[in-house]
């Protein structure tokens, strides 16, 4: 075999070596998202969606509007939010400045968690906002339950003053 024939060849196999570790990677990647997707899902399903109802139910047992709504955000992301004001009566979109939310978010890219929570967003006050990215066997009913808490807390606490 000719010196260009054997170094051509070594470049050709060493080239579709590359290629095909890449596919791999790349199978691999998309794989371990699907995964996350499915298991963030299943999450929603039986942690998240249940706390979250429950809050919202309790908070409108208590006069205070609430609702939970699932989206997908510009990067495609999905979410799970829960809305509530600690206004009395009021509707949701009423009294902006005093609405709360606590949001679950799934990171696709990263396969992460985001768990965030914001209350008091009246004018020259200090925005009560939270957030934190976990994996997601973190977000469970303990975590839930325990920012929930917080935020309603802390809420409650700001529209006395």
């Amino acid at each position: 075999m000719s010196v260009f024939n054997r170094v051509f060849a070594a470049h050709t196999r060493a080239k579709a070596q590359l290629e095909q570790e890449e596919a791999a990677r790349a199978a691999a990647e998309k794989a371990a998202t699907s995964e996350f997707v499915a298991a963030f899902m299943q999450q929603l399903e039986f942690v998240v969606v249940p706390i979250f109802g429950q809050f919202a139910r309790d908070a409108e047992a208590h006069g205070f509007p609430a609702r939970t709504e699932p989206a997908k955000d510009e990067s495609n992301n999905l979410t799970y939010t829960l809305k509530f004001a600690v206004v009395a009566g009021s509707a949701l979109g009423e009294h902006p400045q005093n609405e709360c939310a606590c949001v679950v978010k799934a990171m696709v890219a990263d396969r992460r968690v985001e768990l965030s929570s914001h209350f008091d967003k009246r004018p020259g006050r200090r925005v009560g906002s939270k957030s934190e990215l976990f994996a997601l066997p973190v977000v469970n009913a303990v975590v839930l339950e325990r920012t929930l808490g917080e935020l309603l807390v802390s809420a409650l606490e700001s529209s006395v003053s």
